[in-house]
């Protein structure tokens, strides 16, 4: 999707921002911390960024705690309702 912005004897300038999104409902991706919404970006090793043009995200269904009701955190718990009943009521929250 990224590299094929660019046809033959373009600038790269020209590349629009690209943002992947990864949702992982089974396991943890991201050991290092415990949010379960993370970005990342092209960085040198002291924090220079690279690049704003590709960025990808990071939401860890594992990870997203029972007490945070934001619209993120509300809709991930969604992803996660496997009948019905369970689903009714996730709704009338």
């Amino acid at each position: 999707m990224f590299s094929g912005q660019l046809g033959n004897s373009n600038p790269y300038g020209n590349l629009k921002k690209t943002i992947g999104i990864l949702i992982c409902t089974d396991h943890i991706l991201i050991d290092e911390n415990d949010k379960y919404k993370n970005k990342f970006l092209m960085r040198s090793e002291d924090s220079a960024v690279f690049t704003d043009v590709m960025e990808i995200n990071t939401l860890e269904l594992k990870k997203v705690p029972g007490v945070d009701d934001s619209k993120l955190a509300h809709w991930l718990r969604s992803l996660d309702i496997n009948d019905e009943e369970e689903l009714d009521k996730a709704n009338t929250r």
